[in-house]
């Protein structure tokens, strides 16, 4: 079996199990196959099939890598404590400032703008 290098260590992680998926695409293995395999080896620990099917079909879309890619849209720290705290120094200076003002005037998007007023009101 191909997995007899990891028969004592069954916790792989996710790149770990892409790797694998990946070296069995390039093998010729057909999806079931290679589900078959690494569910009689990892047993619970086996990705499911349709994780499976994704990433061959995206192997097979010419990609190489097995690293989450960066996806564009709002930065995870868009909430950060500056841009929080840049919110509500112009609430305080104008109580009837638009949203539309403070995303002109901060390039802070509209969406963060507003879970921060949520926050505010409900929190």
């Amino acid at each position: 079996m191909i997995f007899a290098m990891v028969e004592n260590n069954v916790n792989m992680n996710k790149f770990q199990k892409r790797e694998v998926i990946k070296y069995l695409f390039l093998k010729g293995m057909s999806g079931k196959a290679i589900h078959d395999d690494m569910l009689a080896t990892l047993g619970d620990n086996a990705p499911v099939y349709s994780v499976v099917k994704i990433w061959l079909a995206e192997f097979k879309h010419g990609r190489n890598s097995v690293e989450d890619e960066h996806y564009l849209g709002c930065p995870k720290d868009a909430a950060s404590t500056k841009n929080v705290q840049i919110v509500n120094d112009m609430l305080k200076e104008d109580r009837r400032v638009t949203v539309r003002h403070i995303v002109e005037t901060t390039d802070i998007h509209a969406t963060t703008i507003y879970m921060e007023l949520y926050w505010m009101i409900w929190a």
